[in-house]
Parts: C-alpha cells; sequence; structure tokens
C-alpha cells in the first residue's frame, strides 16, 4: 500500500430498496511524495491546455462509461437509443485513474486539487489499471445542446459513494458510473480527450 494512506475500512449498510451501498473511508495526507507528484501533473496540465487551446477541432459529443459503469452499459445504450441518440464509436482509455483527472480538472485552488487527488487515488485503490470507455455519440439535435441534456437521458445508475479524510477533515464523494462533459466545457474536454487518445 502507498505512504499516506491508512488500511481502507469497508462498510455496508441495505438501503430501502435492498441493494447493498458500499461506502469507503480513506485517510490521505497532503505532505506526502504522491501529493507533489500530483501536483506536478497538474502543471503540467496547465501547459498542455495553452498548447491545445490553438488546436481548431470541431467537438464530438461525448461520454466515458467509468469502471463504475461497466455493468450498465447496457442500459446506458438502451436509454439513448430510445431518445434518438446514437452511439458512433468506443474507444477504450486505459488507466482511468489518471484519465479522469485530466478531464476533470478545471479549477485549481489548493481545495479543489485535494478533491480532485482524492478522487484520483480512490480510482486507483478500488479499479487498479481499469480502463474507461469513450462513447463518441450522434443526434439530430444541435451538437452542444446534446451534452447540455446528457445528464437528464442518462438513467438513474449508482456510484460509489466514499468518504476521505484530508487535514482532518472528512469529505464525501462519489465515484460515478458515467464522466460527462460539464457543460459550457465540452471544447476544452474534447481537446483534452483528443490528446489522450493519441497518447495512449
Amino acid at each position: 500500500m502507498r505512504r499516506g494512506m491508512t488500511e481502507p475500512l469497508l462498510s455496508t449498510r441495505q438501503t430501502p430498496e435492498s441493494a447493498r451501498e458500499r461506502v469507503l473511508h480513506l485517510e490521505l495526507h497532503p505532505d506526502r511524495v504522491e501529493w507533489a507528484m500530483f501536483r506536478a501533473c497538474i502543471s503540467r496540465l496547465r501547459r498542455l491546455d495553452a498548447r491545445l487551446s490553438e488546436a481548431e477541432l470541431i467537438p464530438m459529443p461525448f461520454l466515458v462509461v467509468t469502471p463504475e459503469g461497466t455493468e450498465d452499459r447496457v442500459r446506458l445504450r438502451d436509454s439513448f437509443l430510445l431518445a434518438g441518440i446514437h452511439v458512433l464509436r468506443r474507444i477504450s482509455i486505459p488507466n482511468w485513474a489518471r484519465a479522469q483527472t485530466i478531464l476533470s480538472v478545471h479549477r485549481y485552488e489548493e481545495d479543489d486539487l485535494l478533491r480532485a487527488w482524492a478522487e484520483e487515488e480512490l480510482w486507483r485503490l478500488l479499479y487498479p489499471g481499469d480502463r474507461g470507455e469513450c462513447w463518441f455519440l450522434w443526434s439530430p439535435r444541435v451538437c452542444r445542446r446534446l451534452v447540455t441534456d446528457l445528464k437528464s437521458l442518462l438513467p438513474e445508475l449508482a456510484g460509489r459513494k466514499t468518504r476521505v479524510t484530508l487535514r482532518d477533515r472528512s469529505i464525501p464523494l462519489l465515484l460515478p458510473p458515467v464522466h460527462v462533459p460539464d457543460e459550457g466545457g465540452l471544447d476544452g474536454e474534447f481537446r483534452r480527450l483528443t490528446w489522450l487518445l493519441d497518447n495512449s
């Protein structure tokens, strides 16, 4: 186990629907070398954004099925078909723990980065080496409107509830089954995604 982590405690409880909810507790210490390495990754990401901003790309609507959502792919596909949305192409994204950081981090305050680091470590702990699956989507509706509407079209899927201790603070985090670009952030995320796929 990496330095700076305590032994994770897994607990389970029954929800009213009799589904099993698993809550993982993890303690991270920002004075460890892993935090410094993560900050270095973010610095490279910001330099990458500066280079990618000059690229002329026409963004395509996309989402990523995370390792947490692998078993729900059929439900996702069926929901989209009912809404008139087609999956044009599926591409595997290796090392989802780091890939989700590259796609998701858009704020650079200390608390935002600590939270992003915790998410990356949780993905790595729970799904070591697992991949995400990028789905490129098509619909007659306008591209950007499709991205805006995606979250409302997703079926009800349960993510993994977790709780992370950082600097004596307990932070709840949800590892989602699907990653959807932020509203208004399609251009930037599509550039990062293109870079990820070209360099994986």
